[in-house]
């Protein structure tokens, strides 16, 4: 999603979950404190990937579809606290091509806190904040391109897992994203592969930073492919192919000649990412 002459990128719902509701990941209960409480712990991670290009909601945040991207992550949870956990993460993409042509889309770094967990068993709940920072803004973009408040629901499962997540934005895009998506792990001993689909729905007053009123409308269709094999002492990699389809209407499309076809709406893409988390 372009801020006018910067582009604005938001936070997939898969990221929003394992913030709020990833207490699987960490050594939870280590101890056990003197009213038979468990004690609070700190899980961590950190994952650097390279990506064949940044797309994000199935729009495209470089020039180019080819336009290589550094995206990395690194994350603090605590859990334990009351009844979910916190957790604190930086989210930084980087444009590996064509560093300097990018419309002040090249350097992104995000900040993101949440507080989550998962009640009556199966229903994993999470709030949160993210912020998105452009250091490499154009001069007529702030560097701040957009504050969200976050909001996800999922419903663990050994079938079909269904999350629904809502991301209101009110200071600079004042609108909303609303996520709906269905995912389903299947396990082969040290090897998971999560297919997934997302539908996103969008309305905002100031679409992409500008004055543009964008009406509710259908804002993509993404579907996904992700595999993960885990190392002993946490080491993990990943490997996601995903194909997006762009919605915004007409009159809100930017006229592009780069791309995999359907006028500038599909996208075609892929990451590979090595990780340590626990």
């Amino acid at each position: 999603m372009r801020h006018s002459t910067c582009t604005l990128q938001i936070r997939s719902l898969s990221l929003i979950l394992l913030l709020g509701a990833s207490a699987a990941h960490a050594d939870e209960v280590a101890s056990i404190s003197a009213q038979g409480r468990p004690k609070i712990a700190i899980g961590y991670q950190v994952e650097v990937s390279v990506a064949s290009t940044y797309v994000f909601r199935g729009i495209p945040q470089y020039n180019k579809l080819y336009d290589a991207s550094s995206q990395n992550t690194a994350l603090l949870r605590l859990d334990n606290v009351g009844q979910g956990s916190v957790t604190f993460a930086v989210w930084n993409a980087t444009a590996l091509r064509g560093y300097g042509g990018q419309p002040g889309s090249a350097l992104e770094l995000d900040v993101i806190g949440s507080y989550g967990g998962r009640v009556r068993g199966a229903f994993d709940l999470s709030v949160g904040y993210i912020g998105y920072l452009f250091p490499a803004h154009a001069s007529a973009a702030p560097l701040d391109g957009a504050h969200e408040l976050t909001g996800s629901f999922s419903y663990a499962n050994p079938y079909l897992v269904p999350s629904v997540a809502i991301y209101g934005e009110f200071v600079r895009l004042q609108g909303a994203y609303l996520a709906i998506g269905l995912a389903r792990d299947v396990i082969y001993k040290l090897f998971t592969f999560t297919p997934s689909l997302n539908l996103g729905l969008a309305a905002y007053r100031h679409y992409q930073g500008t004055d543009a009123v964008a009406k509710p409308h259908v804002n993509d269709l993404t579907l996904a492919l992700t595999g993960k094999v885990t190392f002993p002492r946490d080491f993990y990699a990943t490997l996601r192919v995903a194909y997006s389809l762009r919605g915004t209407p007409e009159s809100l499309m930017t006229p592009s000649t780069d791309n995999f076809g359907f006028q500038g709406r599909s996208s075609l893409y892929g990451a590979l990412a090595i990780g340590f988390a626990r």
